[in-house]
């Protein structure tokens, strides 16, 4: 054989390698096993020849992976549910309108939560040809203009207007098949807040 050539041979009796990892692992998992081989597989060099020892049938450890190829367990946040569907103020954009003072007055702070309510059922009817609007869109429509007047919320305009819907006299409707549900004015209603512009002026 000649000076610079050499002649390796390797020989495992009984070796087996089981590994079982997900596709994560596959890195981690060859470094290790090129690690266990590594001292079986180098030759030893004596002087100017390249010489190999013999292998008798060596047991492999069990790899064991870096802490960092674990597995965390990602911790999931439960999702949040939503409203029930009613029309939560903070989601509804208010209805955008220029006020007419000569046609429809201006609010007064003295005026209560229903008859807010009423005013701006009304100037939307007239002018935007809005005939129906929800608690969120006549509490934010009102509120986004006239807060110096005192800002109104959705759960006290449903109970203000729930009592004037009923009787001959009633002031306004819900359209309960609407979601969420929708107020609108009577003839009676109109009659009332065309009084009470009036009273204004």
């Amino acid at each position: 054989m000649a000076k610079n050539q050499f002649k390796f041979e390797l020989k495992i009796t009984g070796f087996e390698l089981k590994v079982e990892g997900s596709k994560e692992d596959v890195a981690a998992i060859t470094s290790s096993v090129a690690n266990q081989l590594k001292g079986l597989t180098t030759p030893q060099v004596f002087g100017d020849n390249t010489e190999t020892e013999d292998v008798e049938a060596t047991e492999v450890a069990p790899i064991q992976l870096p802490p960092s190829t674990q597995k965390k367990k990602s911790s999931r946040r439960k999702p949040t549910s939503g409203g029930s569907g009613s029309g939560g103020s903070s989601k509804v954009e208010p209805i955008d309108f220029k006020n007419d003072p000569k046609k429809y007055s201006t609010p007064m702070m003295t005026w209560t939560t229903q008859q807010k309510a009423l005013w701006i059922l009304y100037v939307m009817k007239n002018e935007k040809s809005l005939s129906e609007l929800s608690t969120a869109q006549i509490a934010n429509t009102f509120n986004a203009q006239y807060k110096q007047t005192k800002t109104i919320h959705s759960p006290n305009i449903s109970r203000d207007l729930g009592k004037v819907k009923l009787g001959n006299g009633a002031l306004v409707g819900e359209n309960v098949t609407a979601n969420p549900h929708r107020w609108y004015l009577t003839d009676a209603g109109d009659a009332f807040v065309q009084n009470l512009i009036k009273g204004v002026k």
